[in-house]
């Protein structure tokens, strides 16, 4: 685990981890990285939902479950809309 300090940058924790954490975790840290161009790319769009789900990973170290539970709540929210006659957009 890695603690997040109050009001944490992504593009400042990950210039700040050790170099320890990297070659550790590499698959954190590639994830990472991908929210990172993420953000970048969205044009600030879903940056607050991106700041959590980099939160999530850096908390549990486990990226492919924070992932794996991403899409299962975004899965319901499709679903809850597709019956509540709302046209699902979530892929």
């Amino acid at each position: 685990m890695y603690f997040i300090p109050e009001g944490w940058n992504l593009s400042d924790t990950l210039s700040s981890l050790p170099a320890s954490f990297g070659s550790t975790r590499p698959k954190v840290v590639r994830r990472l990285k991908r929210i990172e161009q993420a953000k970048k790319d969205s044009g600030g769009k879903i940056d607050h939902a991106l700041d959590v789900v980099a939160t999530l990973i850096l908390e549990t170290d486990d990226p492919d479950g924070v992932r794996d539970e991403v899409l299962q709540l975004l899965h319901q929210v499709q679903a809850g809309q597709a019956t509540a006659g709302t046209p699902a957009t979530v892929a």
